[in-house]
């Protein structure tokens, strides 16, 4: 199963909220405004779409970046987000 890496930059705060409230019930936040997962492609292709509705591409940006379960073994976390509270840990995903 595939990890993802999903960062944000939406400049109005209502969308922004509404954007991380619905981002949340999927991932864990890595920092103010990066999430990371572990999701299926058909699970993705569901999440995506409830994410994207909050986006104003003129305005905002969303990133996602997929990491197969090997590349993802070589990531490196120092300070704060070093966290045991990670996503890693958590054995759910809310659809």
């Amino acid at each position: 199963m595939p990890y993802y890496v999903i960062a944000y930059d939406i400049s109005d705060t209502r969308r922004r909220n509404r954007f991380v409230k619905t981002l949340s019930d999927y991932a864990y936040r890595a920092q103010y405004s990066v999430f990371e997962m572990k999701a299926t492609h058909d699970e993705m292709e569901k999440i995506l779409p409830k994410l994207k509705m909050w986006i104003k591409p003129e305005e905002d940006s969303l990133l996602v970046y997929e990491f197969t379960a090997e590349d993802w073994k070589k990531h490196i976390r120092f300070g704060t987000c070093d966290s045991k509270d990670s996503y890693v840990t958590r054995d759910f995903l809310v659809l």
